[in-house]
């Protein structure tokens, strides 16, 4: 059974090693490596700006241990905008799908407002998890824009 938190600062070293993961570098929108010290002052910034940031944390329970799954954040931009990080370690064994519904319901529970993700074009799996949660293609330039439908 999946599980959601909010993300603690005690988070920061597991979130670090997958967002400078090859497969995840590959796949986001910037791809250049990130060093440790950017992403704690990153992180830090985004935990005290609660009014623009959702960040959670998508567990399952394994006895008495809690086993990280996934990063779902929601940050308010010019618009909200959705990502998502799986651990390289479940990544294949179609959680992605679940593990974003998940974000979203918990998401929706404090924001209405119209939700986007970007997505680069070769993403395919991305695309398919997006489009699976109700995201439809809205823009498509240098990156694809998605925007959710509710």
């Amino acid at each position: 059974m999946l599980s959601l938190r909010k993300i603690e600062v005690k988070d920061a070293k597991i979130l670090f090693n997958w967002a400078n993961d090859e497969q995840t570098r590959l796949n986001s929108i910037n791809s250049n490596q990130i060093e440790w010290t950017e992403h704690i002052k990153w992180l830090e910034d985004k935990l005290k700006n609660t009014e623009h940031n959702f960040l959670f944390m998508i567990t399952k329970a394994d006895k008495n241990t809690e086993i990280p799954l996934a990063f779902v954040r929601f940050e308010l931009k010019e618009k909200w905008i959705t990502s998502i990080v799986i651990s390289p370690h479940f990544r294949g064994q179609g959680l992605a799908s679940k593990c974003l519904s998940l974000g979203i319901l918990n998401f929706r529970e404090f924001i209405k407002e119209p939700v986007y993700a970007y997505i680069k074009e070769n993403n395919i799996s991305s695309i398919k998890v997006f489009l699976k949660n109700n995201y439809i293609l809205v823009r498509n330039k240098n990156k694809s824009l998605y925007k959710r439908i509710d």
